[in-house]
């Protein structure tokens, strides 16, 4: 993946990510889709889904694991 070297380059990036999730290591990855988190850390893209329209965040718990994530719209 290529460097951002520029603002317009950042701006476009951001513009189309919709979710942003915080991992247990701290570390945080930002998502255009649910599927792609689901993917990544176990959670059903339905479940987070439901979570997340009540709020514009959530906390979710992968299966089989003790591992939490928080996931937020941005």
């Amino acid at each position: 993946m290529e460097n951002i070297m520029n603002k317009n380059e950042l701006i476009k990036f951001i513009e189309k990510k919709k979710y942003m999730v915080v991992f247990p290591d701290k570390s945080i990855k930002l998502y255009n889709s649910l599927r792609n988190i689901e993917k990544d850390i176990n959670v059903s893209s339905s479940g987070i889904s439901k979570k997340i329209k009540e709020k514009s965040y959530c906390y979710c718990k992968a299966k089989g694991t003790d591992y939490n994530y928080y996931i937020k719209l941005i």
